[in-house]
């Protein structure tokens, strides 16, 4: 009896101890779990940070893209502007007359009163005043060329703001206005590109004077 009962002992501290085990077991089953789940939540946690994060910055990126694309376009707006022919008829003869005198300063352009289209030219060539026709098509023919006006040669060379140049300068802020008569001349100790406008019924307008050497104007009569 003695020993039944010692066995029966025996196994209730056996049932004890393995249920002690079993219970570590699965406390330590569940840590580890928990530990698991705690890293999986942790690295979600991190990946939609890392996501957000990038979100961001494309975000960023595209509003720094559309800021620069509206600047470009301003800037090209602004260049266009700048860069854009003031009288595209007064223009068209000066192109017209270059291209057969490449190298020459056109000094004198003065619009036809009865054939708007038509432009009287002088040009220096050289040491050499050619008077040109242009007409509306673009053809020049020359009229006379004169090799003995030292001051015409002389006040070509010195200045160093050309036609085109004068003429946007006149025009700038007279939306409207349109060229007449251009000529390079003295004007008291100051050379200057003596620009007379019209009105777009070819009216009088302006009379502006713009320094052949700085390209400001210094005078408007009108």
């Amino acid at each position: 009896m003695a020993d039944l009962k010692k066995t029966l002992s025996l196994s209730a501290g056996a049932l004890l101890a393995l249920t002690a085990v079993t219970g570590c077991g699965t406390q330590a089953e569940n840590a580890a779990e928990d530990a698991a789940s705690g890293a999986q939540s942790a690295a979600q946690d991190a990946a939609s940070g890392a996501q957000s994060a990038a979100s961001g910055a494309a975000s960023a990126a595209t509003s720094a893209v559309g800021a620069a694309s509206s600047e470009m376009t301003d800037d090209d707006e602004s260049s266009a502007a700048s860069g854009a022919v003031a009288d595209p008829d007064a223009q068209a003869a000066v192109d017209a007359v270059l291209a057969q005198h490449a190298g020459g300063t056109v000094t004198a352009l003065d619009r036809d009163d009865d054939e708007d289209e038509r432009w009287e030219v002088d040009v220096v060539v050289d040491d050499q005043v050619k008077e040109l026709t242009v007409a509306a098509d673009g053809t020049v023919t020359e009229s006379e060329t004169d090799d003995a006006d030292d001051e015409d040669v002389a006040q070509a060379k010195d200045a160093t703001v050309d036609v085109t140049a004068a003429i946007e300068a006149a025009l700038e802020g007279r939306d409207g206005q349109v060229v007449d008569e251009v000529e390079l001349d003295e004007d008291g100790d100051r050379l200057a590109w003596d620009i007379s406008l019209d009105k777009a019924d070819r009216q009088d307008a302006d009379e502006v004077l713009v320094d052949a050497k700085t390209g400001e104007v210094v005078s408007t009569d009108g």
